[in-house]
C-alpha cells in the first residue's frame, strides 16, 4: 500500500501572553504512515516551532537542501496580508519536507506534526542549543575556523584557502559560483515581480478614483452625454475591481513563488557550505592526529618517560577514530550534496516553466477582462440608430505622407496666346529708344505713314486676354 501525507496550515490567530503577542497556526495532517501513530492530526504551532524544526533537520541531515522558511519581520507582522503570506509559505515549507525522501523520515518532523503544543515546550528558539555536546553551533564554528587557521599555517598555506584542491573540490567551487550568481539573479527577478504587483495595486486604486470623477461628471450633465460619462465611470470602477484582484493573484501566483524560489537557491548555497565545513572538520581532525603522533614520538623510547607512552598511544587512537569519523561524515555529506544539487537542477527547469506559464495565463485572462469592459462602453458613445447594432470603429490608418513638389509636378495654367506685335527693325531690343520713337510718332503721325498703316492693322487684344496678361 502506498503511503500518503497531506498537510495544510490554516486558522492564523493572534494571541497575547503578558506583554508579548504572537500568531499561531493550525497544522492539519492526514496520513496512513505507520510511524505517525494515527491518521488525522490538528495541532497548534507558533513560528518559533517551525524555526526549531528547520534547525533540527539541518543538524540531522547536513548537506541536504532544507526548504526555506518565510522571512521574519518586526513590522506589520500582524497585518492580514503579511499573516496570510506567511501562512502560505509555512504550508509550502511543510509540503516540501513531506516530499523529501530523507527529511520526511525525521523523528523531529513526526513530532512536529503530531504532538500537542504543551509537549513541545522545550522547542524554543535558543541559538545556544544548536550545537553538539556542551558548545553551541556558533561556538563550534568559531573553534573550527580557529583550528582551520592553525592547520593552514602548519601546512604553509594561506588561511581560508584549500592548498591541495581535488577535482571534486574544483567541481564544487564551480557549483558554488553558479549558485551565488543564480541567487543574485533570482533576487533581482523577485524584486521586480514585487514592484510589478505594487504598481498594479496602485493602478487599481487610481482607476477607482478615475471612475468616481467621471461618475460625478456624468451626473452633473443633463444631456445624453451625461449618461455616457456616468457609464464610463462605472466601467472604470469595474476595472478597478478587476485590477485589484489581478494584483492579488499576481502576489499569490507569481511574486510569492519567485521569492520562495530565491530562498531555495539560498538553501542550496547553504548545503554547499556544509561540505566545506565538513572538509574543514576533517582537516582539523587530521591535524589533531598529527599533533598526537608527534607527542607520542617525543615520549616513546625515551628513558624515564615510559609512563607517558600509554596515555599518548590512547590519544593517538582516539585521534585516528576522530579522523575516520570525519572522513565518513565528509563522504556522506559530499554524496548528499551532489544528489541534492542534481535534484535541484532537474526540478528548477520544471518549476520555472510552471511559474512562467501561470503568469502568462494570468495576464491573458486579465487583459481579456479589460478588453470586454472597454468594448461594452463603446455602445454608450457610439449608439446605433433604430436599435441596430452599433457600428464598429474603423481601424486606424497610417497617415499618408505629404507629397512634395518633386513627387507631383506643379500645374501651371497655360496663357491664352496673344498676337505678336509687328517687329521693329532695330537690332538692339532696348526699351528706351523704342519708347522715344513711339513718342515721336505719337506727336507727328503723318511723318511715318508705314508705321501708321502697320499699327492700324494690329488687332486690339480682348478684355479676357488682358486679364490673363495682367
Amino acid at each position: 500500500m502506498e503511503h500518503f501525507l497531506n498537510i495544510s496550515v490554516s486558522d492564523p490567530i493572534k494571541r497575547t501572553d503578558g506583554v508579548l503577542s504572537y500568531t499561531t497556526y493550525k497544522v492539519n495532517t492526514q496520513s496512513n504512515r505507520p510511524d505517525m501513530g494515527g491518521t488525522s492530526f490538528s495541532v497548534i504551532r507558533r513560528f518559533n516551532h517551525f524555526k526549531v524544526l528547520h534547525k533540527e533537520l539541518s543538524k540531522e541531515f547536513p548537506g541536504a537542501i532544507i526548504p526555506p522558511l518565510p522571512e521574519k519581520s518586526l513590522l506589520n507582522r500582524f497585518e492580514e496580508e503579511f499573516v496570510e503570506t506567511r501562512r502560505r509559505n509555512l504550508e509550502r515549507f511543510l509540503e516540501r519536507v513531506a516530499l523529501h525522501l530523507e527529511l520526511r523520515t525525521s523523528a523531529h518532523f513526526v513530532k512536529f506534526l503530531t504532538l500537542e503544543e504543551s509537549d513541545l515546550a522545550h522547542w524554543e528558539d535558543d541559538p545556544s542549543s544548536e550545537g553538539d555536546g556542551q558548545q553551541g553551533f556558533m561556538g563550534w564554528v568559531k573553534q573550527t575556523v580557529k583550528n582551520a587557521k592553525v592547520l593552514s599555517t602548519q601546512l604553509g598555506a594561506t588561511p581560508g584557502m584549500n592548498p591541495n584542491p581535488t577535482p571534486e573540490d574544483l567541481r564544487f567551487e564551480e557549483l558554488t559560483t553558479y549558485i551565488k550568481n543564480l541567487e543574485v539573479q533570482m533576487d533581482s527577478v523577485a524584486t521586480h515581480a514585487r514592484a510589478l504587483k505594487e504598481r498594479n495595486a496602485a493602478l487599481g486604486k487610481g482607476l477607482f478614483d478615475f471612475g468616481l470623477a467621471f461618475t460625478l461628471l456624468g451626473n452633473a450633465e443633463t444631456s445624453e452625454i451625461g449618461e455616457a460619462l456616468a457609464s464610463m465611470g462605472k466601467v472604470a470602477d469595474k476595472l478597478s475591481q478587476i485590477t485589484t484582484e489581478h494584483a492579488h493573484r499576481e502576489a499569490v501566483q507569481f511574486e510569492d513563488p519567485l521569492s520562495d524560489y530565491a530562498r531555495i537557491v539560498g538553501a542550496v548555497r547553504v548545503a554547499l557550505q556544509k561540505r566545506d565545513e565538513m572538509r574543514v572538520r576533517l582537516g582539523v581532525a587530521q591535524s589533531e592526529l598529527a599533533l598526537k603522533e608527534a607527542a607520542l614520538a617525543r615520549v616513546r623510547f625515551v628513558p624515564g618517560k615510559e609512563s607517558k607512552v600509554a596515555p599518548a598511544e590512547s590519544d593517538v587512537e582516539q585521534a585516528k577514530q576522530a579522523v575516520e569519523q570525519a572522513e565518513r561524515v565528509f563522504e556522506e555529506v559530499t554524496t548528499r550534496v551532489i544528489a541534492e544539487v542534481d535534484r535541484f537542477k532537474r526540478e528548477k527547469a520544471e518549476d520555472m516553466r510552471r511559474i512562467s506559464l501561470d503568469y502568462i495565463r494570468l495576464q491573458i485572462e486579465y487583459n481579456q477582462k479589460v478588453e470586454r469592459a472597454w468594448a461594452e462602453l463603446l455602445e454608450k458613445f457610439n449608439p446605433a440608430a433604430d436599435g441596430a447594432a452599433a457600428p464598429t470603429l474603423p481601424p486606424l490608418q497610417e497617415p499618408t505622407p505629404t507629397e512634395t513638389p518633386a513627387q507631383v509636378p506643379m500645374q501651371v495654367p497655360m496663357p491664352v496666346p496673344v498676337p505678336a506685335p509687328v517687329p521693329v527693325p532695330t537690332p538692339t531690343p532696348a526699351v528706351a529708344p523704342l519708347a522715344a520713337k513711339d513718342e515721336a510718332v505719337a506727336q507727328n503721325p503723318e511723318q511715318n505713314p508705314e508705321a501708321n498703316a502697320a499699327a492700324s492693322s494690329v488687332p486690339e487684344p480682348a478684355d479676357d486676354d488682358l486679364n490673363l496678361l495682367m
